[in-house]
């Protein structure tokens, strides 16, 4: 009978042990939400490079991560709806552009969570009041920016055009970062002599006729800032200015690839992602998120769309032409 008891006993802690410690190993994945606003050359390249740089530190899809990515193509109910499900099931977030991190600092705050967010393709945090501190962001959000050098941008113009007067400027007027971008042009304008002619696009689907009032206003180039909406209709922008012999003025260098003419000093998208992704596996290995500064991307590259001023014949200087790699 005692010999029967211990077999019993031993078998039971045999399956205790296969419970408990098998259960112990057996992690269970991270969920990594990414949200992006639209889809837009260079949002999709951000989220490429969020993906690339989480691998990158050993984070991997379906292997020891879960990434969940969502996109509502720029709908304020959608974006909120998928902003509240991402942060009931994320251990960590990236919010792709402006309005997405806004959202989710509302909807923390609104569910009281502690979800770890990372955002990339954001102009000005501080401006956006998505934090208070670029070096010191505290709480639960920091990121990399997607600031980009204006006022270099807009001296091109003098550049391609020693006489030229005034530069168009398109944007959509409910996005915040559009407006900051805004600002800088006119402030770089006014101290080489030219005028800033703004129109605002309500959303992509006016964006022919604002570009056509932009081209019918007599403008010189016409300066296309990192706005979402206005970047997923580059093609159609493109397209309008390039027939009508009015150089675009880009932003980044994806504008750039999808028929705009030129920039210096733009944002690669791609690595702005891989930072991003890279602080996201800073936070994956238990980094604070509030103790990150935000990052920035930093270039002095030309990025010229040779093939585009030949087939329609734009007045670009060969001197410009040839800074372009």
């Amino acid at each position: 009978m005692k010999n029967l008891f211990k077999k019993i006993l031993v078998g039971c802690l045999v399956l205790v042990s296969v419970f408990v410690f098998g259960g112990c190993g057996k992690k269970e994945k991270k969920v990594v939400s990414i949200i992006q606003y639209v889809s837009a050359s260079a949002l999709d390249d951000a989220k490429d490079g969020i993906i690339e740089g989480l691998k990158s530190k050993g984070f991997v899809d379906g292997e020891n991560v879960e990434i969940v990515i969502y996109n509502p193509q720029a709908k304020a109910d959608a974006l909120a709806q998928m902003c509240e499900t991402a942060v009931k099931k994320s251990d960590l977030i990236f919010a792709i552009a402006t309005p997405v991190a806004q959202a989710l600092v509302n909807e923390l705050d609104k569910q009281g969570a502690k979800v770890p967010v990372l955002f990339t393709a954001v102009t000005d945090p501080v401006a956006s009041n998505i934090i208070s501190d670029a070096k010191k962001p505290g709480g639960l959000i920091s990121g990399t920016s997607d600031i980009n050098p204006v006022s270099d941008q807009v001296n091109l113009l003098k550049e391609i055009n020693a006489s030229a007067k005034k530069l168009g400027f398109i944007y959509t007027a409910g996005e915040n970062n559009s407006v900051i971008q805004l600002n800088m042009a006119k402030e770089a304008a006014s101290k080489i002599g030219v005028e800033v002619v703004d129109k605002a696009c309500t959303n992509s689907t006016d964006l022919e006729q604002v570009v056509t009032s932009l081209i019918n206003a007599g403008i010189d180039a016409l300066y296309v800032p990192t706005d979402n909406d206005v970047a997923s209709q580059m093609s159609l922008l493109a397209s309008l200015c390039n027939q009508a012999k009015v150089i675009t003025i880009c932003g980044e260098e994806g504008l750039v690839k999808d028929g705009g003419t030129l920039t210096v000093g733009s944002v690669n998208y791609l690595e702005l992602g891989k930072m991003t992704g890279v602080m996201g596996a800073e936070v994956l290995n238990g980094k604070d998120v509030g103790t990150m500064p935000v990052q920035y991307f930093s270039s002095t590259e030309y990025k010229v769309n040779k093939e585009t001023i030949r087939e329609f014949g734009l007045a670009v200087p060969e001197a410009i032409i040839n800074k372009s790699k």
